[in-house]
């Protein structure tokens, strides 16, 4: 039988649920009403959210992941009639979703060490008339983070909504939620998928100034989070301790992964590793392709961008060290004159 593959291509958590938290679970879907709808508005749901990052419910809405917030704020924003502002590279359904909703994207480039410029951003989207900034931070896919102060700045010194994803924050401390306000314009989305470890379950939350929500509410489904994502959302942040020795674990590991990248391609023409406050690492190599396509045949799944960029999630140790190992074979097998 061919050994398992390695999956280190979805930025998703190595951790799934514990043995005691899959036991508290089983006792909670006994009781959960299988033949009625779910709760229109997940209220135990935000109210765990809530309480894990000391926020105000009412401003916290659930969704279908992160994926249909985006796609609610796409919509409300429509009505604007006004451009909104990206940052490139990016999370790639930003662009998709806006053009679905008939909203005009302003993609603007990162410096050359794949960070945000905030005034040089700011400055771009002003000019082009835009009425909303968008982007990751921490960035996917390239792992590096605009500080909560430059955050913080742009809302300041923006006429219209920043909407910050803050899917990867989780592994950094430059969150920017307890600064959103029911009046203000500052916008902030989360996910379930990527630090605690239920990407099967699709859960996404907004925390959002009072009109955002209001047209944002109007225009999800009723009965939008499934009953059993919102019992089992519930019961995992209730449970801090174990979130957070994840979320350890997983940094660390990184950092780990990180120093033993950049050990492989130090001095080599061509390579370089970014760094990274996420649980991937971005990298570019002179041919994507050829180490991508060896490590498939070592069974080991990351991602591509083009011809020379390479992101890999931080795994299990074991995981991540046959994947060093195999950059190590492909390396040695690939001298620096063929390039």
């Amino acid at each position: 039988m061919a050994p398992e593959k390695i999956r280190l291509n979805a930025n998703e958590s190595p951790f799934s649920l514990s043995g005691a938290s899959r036991e508290r679970l089983a006792h909670a879907l006994n009781d959960l009403a299988y033949n009625r709808y779910p709760d229109p508005e997940a209220r135990d749901l935000i109210r765990a959210f809530s309480a894990h990052y000391r926020v105000a419910p009412a401003q916290v809405i659930a969704g279908n992941g992160s994926d249909e917030l985006l796609q609610l704020l796409m919509l409300a924003y429509a009505k604007a009639g006004k451009p909104l502002a990206l940052t490139s590279p990016d999370f790639s359904m930003y662009d998709r979703y806006a053009r679905l909703a008939g909203v005009e994207t302003l993609a603007l480039p990162k410096d050359e060490a794949g960070r945000l410029d905030g005034p040089a951003y700011l400055a771009a989207a002003q000019a082009a008339g835009c009425g909303m900034l968008l982007f990751s931070n921490p960035c996917n896919p390239m792992g590096q983070g605009l500080s909560r102060e430059g955050v913080l700045d742009l809302a300041a010194a923006f006429d219209g909504l920043v909407v910050v994803d803050e899917a990867y924050m989780d592994f950094w401390d430059q969150s920017v939620l307890d600064r959103v306000r029911p009046e203000g314009n500052l916008a902030v989305l989360r996910t379930a998928s990527k630090a605690f470890g239920l990407a099967a379950l699709r859960l996404g939350f907004g925390v959002l100034p009072t009109g955002l929500l209001e047209d944002m509410r109007a225009l999800k489904s009723p009965y939008n989070v499934s009953s059993l994502s919102q019992v089992i959302g519930s019961q995992l942040y209730d449970q801090p301790d174990q979130l957070a020795d994840r979320i350890a674990s997983i940094v660390a590991g990184r950092e780990k992964l990180q120093a033993a990248l950049e050990d492989l391609v130090r001095g080599r023409p061509g390579y370089r590793v970014y760094p990274s406050v996420t649980n991937f690492i971005y990298f570019e190599v002179p041919d994507a392709p050829a180490l991508d396509d060896y490590l498939q045949g070592q069974r080991i799944i990351i991602r591509r961008f083009g011809d020379r960029g390479l992101r890999v999630t931080c795994g299990l140790p074991e995981e991540n060290a046959a994947f060093i190992q195999a950059v190590a074979d492909f390396l040695e097998r690939r001298p620096d004159d063929e390039y």
